[in-house]
């Protein structure tokens, strides 16, 4: 007979999982990633006092992570992101990318892209917005993702 146990670690994974989106873009992007899951779960890349800020419905945590990453490879302006880049895609970004652009009619790597992440924004109720501080006070613009998208040619 065989006995098996899982191992828990902090973030509440078993030892062993698969690392999720939010795993890989903590490793690739530091400090600059932050999770909250209160009120809603919400990931901000904030490279320096400008942020891209993805905010999803209650208890839609992966599909925020999932849309953080795909949105962050294929299309967030950030300067840092571009060393990120130049290396391998993670493979976390195709099997996203392929599991969320199913319905898409077949295509290229960008559009299927951009499927996915308009599937993940409906599925997760998810909000994009631009933020700065700018003298201390957050100034919060609220962003369209149709009109993000259309910097994927």
């Amino acid at each position: 007979m065989a006995v098996c146990a899982a191992v828990t670690v902090a973030n509440g994974r078993s030892w062993g999982a698969p690392p999720t989106s939010l795993d890989l873009l903590r490793a690739a992007l530091g400090t600059a990633i932050q999770y909250t899951g209160e009120p809603v779960p919400s990931v901000r890349y904030c490279p320096d006092n400008t942020c891209d800020v993805f905010e999803a419905g209650k208890g839609h945590t992966a599909e925020v992570e999932d849309f953080a990453l795909v949105y962050l490879w294929y299309v967030s302006e950030f300067y840092p992101l571009s060393a990120w880049r130049k290396g391998p895609a993670p493979a976390r970004l195709h099997s996203v990318v392929e599991e969320h652009s199913v319905s898409c009619p077949p295509s290229g790597e960008t559009s299927r892209a951009k499927c996915a992440l308009l599937d993940l924004a409906k599925v997760g109720a998810i909000q994009l917005s631009f933020v700065r501080y700018d003298e201390g006070a957050e100034n919060k613009v609220p962003l369209q993702l149709s009109e993000e998208l259309k910097r994927l040619q």
